[in-house]
């Protein structure tokens, strides 16, 4: 842990790598919920849609890897190795990450406790969509704060290291 905590900064890949891995983490998360739903089970086979949901489900896995190592360098070191703008970037992108789960698990709640007694809103009345509706919830909690962190944290300028 020590080694890691000096060399930090530098195992940080670059920020456009880095976009890259979260918008492919949103994209195969998109992918594999398309490829299960009953509206692409009448315009594809049996055949595309497995393959299309087990190949969005595994580059979800590979993304969600390759974004918590980018993530991993500022968000697990103790706070006595990281300088004072890291440590600035991790505290606020926590806060901006649990107000966010907060906001997402609030409004779906408001809005589930007004659709299930109105039959003007969409309530989820199939496992599918309860599914979804689940698993957004989770890729949502568990994602946001690495998302956000490997998102915002600048490149490295040469010279910092120190």
């Amino acid at each position: 842990m020590t080694a890691l905590a000096a060399t930090s900064p530098q195992v940080i890949p670059p920020r456009q790598r880095r976009r890259l891995v979260v918008l492919g983490l949103a994209a195969s998360w998109l992918v594999s919920i398309v490829a299960r739903s009953p509206w692409f089970e009448t315009a594809a086979g049996t055949l595309v849609r497995g393959v299309l949901t087990i190949g969005g489900l595994l580059a979800l896995m590979y993304f969600a890897a390759r974004n918590y190592r980018a993530a991993q360098a500022i968000a697990d070191d103790a706070d006595g190795a990281l300088d004072e703008r890291q440590l600035a970037v991790r505290n606020r992108t926590y806060l901006d990450a649990y107000r966010v789960v907060g906001a997402v698990v609030v409004v779906w709640s408001a809005y589930l406790s007004i659709a299930a007694d109105s039959t003007k809103f969409w309530f989820p009345s199939t496992p599918y969509a309860w599914l979804v509706c689940f698993e957004t919830t989770l890729v949502v909690a568990l994602f946001t704060p690495s998302v956000l962190l490997t998102w915002r944290e600048p490149d490295l300028v040469p010279g910092d290291e120190a």
